[in-house]
C-alpha cells in the first residue's frame, strides 16, 4: 500500500507539477494532492511565497510537526471551506452510510491504484 500512496502523491507533484503552479498563480494560497482536515497528507504540497512568509519557523523534529507546520498561517480557517485557496488536487470520496457516517476515505490504508485518480 506506500507504494501505491507514493505513486499517488508523485503523479500530482512530480508527475503533473503545473497543475499546483497553476494553482498558485491564479490565486491560491497552498495546493497538494489530499488536504485533510488543516494539513497536505504526505507533506507534498506547494504554496505561496506570501502565504509561507506568513508561518512562523518550523522547529519541530517529528515528521507531523513539519507535516502540519503548513496550516499555522491558516488560523482558525477551515480550509475545505475555501477551496479556491486551499486547494486540494483529489477529493476522496466519502465513505459509510447516511450523513452521520460521513467521513472520507483514509487515503494511507485505501490502495490507491492510478484508475481512480489519473484521468
Amino acid at each position: 500500500k506506500v507504494y501505491y500512496w507514493r505513486k499517488f502523491i508523485e503523479f500530482f507533484t512530480i508527475e503533473r507539477p503545473t497543475l499546483c503552479t497553476e494553482a498558485i498563480l491564479g490565486g491560491s494560497s497552498t495546493c497538494g494532492p489530499a488536504l485533510r482536515a488543516k494539513h497536505h497528507s504526505g507533506n507534498f504540497w506547494t504554496a505561496s511565497c506570501q502565504y509561507l512568509a506568513q508561518n512562523p519557523p518550523c522547529n519541530g523534529t517529528s515528521y507531523i510537526e513539519s507535516e502540519h507546520w503548513l496550516q499555522k498561517a491558516m488560523g482558525r480557517v477551515y480550509p475545505h471551506d475555501y477551496p479556491e485557496i486551499y486547494r486540494q488536487l483529489y477529493n476522496a470520496p466519502p465513505v459509510g452510510k447516511g450523513e452521520s457516517q460521513k467521513s472520507l476515505l483514509n487515503l494511507y490504508k485505501h490502495l490507491m491504484m492510478p484508475e481512480e485518480y489519473a484521468n
